[in-house]
């Protein structure tokens, strides 16, 4: 449903770059894999608002007669449903955008899944009417956060964004790291602004105890690479750090002879 929410904030923000950005880089992209990748490109490099960035690109040599097509037609579409936006019910936006930008969606080898999960969105959806802005607005700040009980006697696993407005005795808040927070994504570094608010958030969750983790070496895509603490963490008071080292204890190997069980 990810796919679809960014889809409806582009009708409602010029300057939905990065909501544009995550549908490119989703599996129902509504472009061809080539496309797809050429406008990211693009978008890396502009600031500008997702409208203005499509239609530059589409209009430069590196945009070929089949993308062409493909970005015309998608704006052709998209032009359709913004004009549609004051006589149209939110349920019946999500619909057609379905079946029109993303009928792929639709087809999935997990199709009575993700029919459920249509269904869901639909329900909620209703209780809008026509109102999208305001759908899109409740529908962002929902979170399963809002379903998620602090006082339950169990380990509860979020993310930082999820723990908006919870509480705990004790917080744990891993990879704390360079690339991780603040957030990288081939090599662009996020809003730094509102990554560190967002640690904030997430730090100011525990009542009594919070614990921030960095790994030296970490296993990412196969790979063994070595990281760097959050310069985020800097700007904590000296005074409210207790900085604990933690060794990665030996392994022993066991060879066939130590699991074979002696008889006397």
């Amino acid at each position: 449903m990810r796919t679809l929410l960014n889809h409806l904030w582009l009708l409602v923000n010029p300057h939905a770059v990065q909501h544009l950005d995550n549908i490119l880089d989703g599996k129902f992209t509504p472009f061809g894999k080539s496309t797809s990748e050429r406008l990211r490109e693009a978008l890396r490099n502009a600031g500008e608002s997702w409208l203005d960035v499509v239609k530059t690109w589409q209009e430069t040599k590196a945009c070929k007669a089949p993308q062409r097509r493909a970005v015309q037609d998608f704006l052709q579409g998209m032009r359709h449903s913004k004009e549609a936006l004051t006589d149209i019910t939110v349920v019946d936006l999500i619909r057609e955008s379905a079946e029109k930008f993303y009928p792929g969606m639709l087809k999935t080898p997990k199709v009575a899944t993700q029919n459920q999960l249509l269904e869901k969105f639909y329900s909620r959806a209703r209780l809008f009417g026509d109102d999208l802005l305001a759908f899109l607005r409740a529908t962002t700040l929902a979170t399963e956060g809002d379903e998620m009980d602090p006082m339950a006697d169990r380990v509860t696993l979020s993310t930082l964004h999820a723990a908006k407005g919870l509480e705990f005795q004790t917080v744990f808040i891993a990879g704390c790291e360079k690339g991780l927070i603040p957030y990288e994504r081939n090599s662009r570094v996020s809003d730094l602004n509102e990554e560190c608010r967002l640690l904030y958030v997430g730090m100011t969750r525990a009542r009594h105890k919070l614990v921030l983790t960095h790994a030296r070496k970490r296993l990412l895509f196969g790979k063994i690479l070595k990281r760097q603490a959050s310069h985020f963490l800097n700007n904590i008071q000296k005074s409210l750090r207790d900085v604990q080292k933690s060794e990665r204890p030996q392994i022993k190997i066991v060879t066939p002879e130590d699991e074979q069980t002696s008889l006397f």
